[in-house]
């Protein structure tokens, strides 16, 4: 909940940092990937902050769902077109979108989560992301009557796999004997696309085991 937060705040602030240097309300375009904005995650957290500056900031707010991310790069483009004054790329699978259309529009910005652009017009937010899940780690290992503790990351991939780091860490700083039990769904970007399939992958992989999601 920390981490999620932390990117909705920080995204509250990139827009209030451009809304002072402007006269009128700035169009703020915000492209979310396939989680949507009631994915209970990033999404969710980025899509709040956005209608916290649309609200109190008086922004102009359009946002987007990428069923596709092949679509993400036309997204992204008819935003630009649209001479959108920030534009929100969401995730780090929009990392060559923001890329490409970026350059093709120098007087356009960007920002993108989770992902790094070297380019003036663009603001990576990037986030310790082990520091939030070693607090859960260890409320988890507080919680726990077994010492046994399971760990389903969704898609397997250098992010999640620093989740996983800081979450084993804080479980072990509670309680050093616990057993951390670690899988993960998949490796594209359906993988735990759903609550139930990730209870269900629970199951038969850990067993009724305390668990944390990511």
């Amino acid at each position: 909940m920390i981490l999620f937060l932390r990117r909705a705040s920080f995204i509250a602030l990139w827009v209030f940092a451009l809304n002072t240097l402007a006269n009128d309300p700035i169009k703020v375009g915000l492209v979310l990937d396939k989680g949507g904005k009631d994915d209970k995650s990033f999404n969710s957290a980025a899509f709040e902050g956005a209608m916290k500056a649309q609200k109190e900031m008086g922004i102009s707010l359009k946002y987007v769902e990428a069923t596709d991310l092949n679509a993400l790069e036309n997204l992204h483009r008819s935003f630009a077109r649209k001479n959108f004054d920030l534009i929100i790329g969401i995730g780090f699978a929009q990392t060559d979108a923001v890329k490409k259309i970026s350059a093709q529009f120098p007087s356009i910005k960007f920002a993108l989560v989770d992902g790094e652009i070297q380019a003036p017009n663009v603001r990576s937010l990037l986030f310790e992301e082990h520091e939030g899940s070693f607090v859960v780690g260890a409320i988890a290992a507080l919680t726990s009557k077994t010492g046994r503790i399971g760990f389903i990351g969704g898609m397997d991939i250098p992010l999640i796999r620093r989740f996983a780091m800081g979450y084993q860490a804080g479980i072990k700083y509670i309680n050093p004997k616990a057993t951390v039990l670690e899988n993960y769904i998949g490796v594209s970007g359906d993988a735990g696309a759903t609550p139930l399939r990730r209870k269900n992958w629970a199951c038969l992989s850990l067993g009724k085991k305390l668990i944390s999601f990511l």
